[in-house]
């Protein structure tokens, strides 16, 4: 079983929506990680959530210890992870340094 990671953590639920339906097969897991704002978005998308593992950046969390986070799950048990980079602008990139 292949297990396979999204993060998103910027805007584009339909982009996430659409990695997911592409990603889940009957021969792999899929690891969304994401906000709390993204997901209840991309809920009204998907048919069942419960096919896939959530991980959410918590409320009080900086992007940076949420992606340290996401590193160790990542090393612990995903084989490839999906990283959306596309921005509107590059005015968002120095808050993940």
């Amino acid at each position: 079983m292949k297990e396979i990671g999204i993060l998103e953590v910027h805007c584009h639920a339909k982009y996430l929506y659409t990695l997911c339906k592409i990603c889940k097969t009957k021969k792999s897991n899929v690891t969304i990680f994401t906000t709390k704002e993204i997901f209840s978005r991309l809920e009204k998308y998907l048919e069942n959530t419960k096919d896939y593992a959530i991980i959410l950046k918590e409320d009080a969390e900086s992007i940076h210890a949420f992606l340290k986070r996401v590193e160790k799950v990542c090393n612990d048990k995903i084989d490839v992870l999906f990283v959306n980079t596309f921005q509107l602008t590059c005015f968002h990139l120095p808050k993940y340094f």
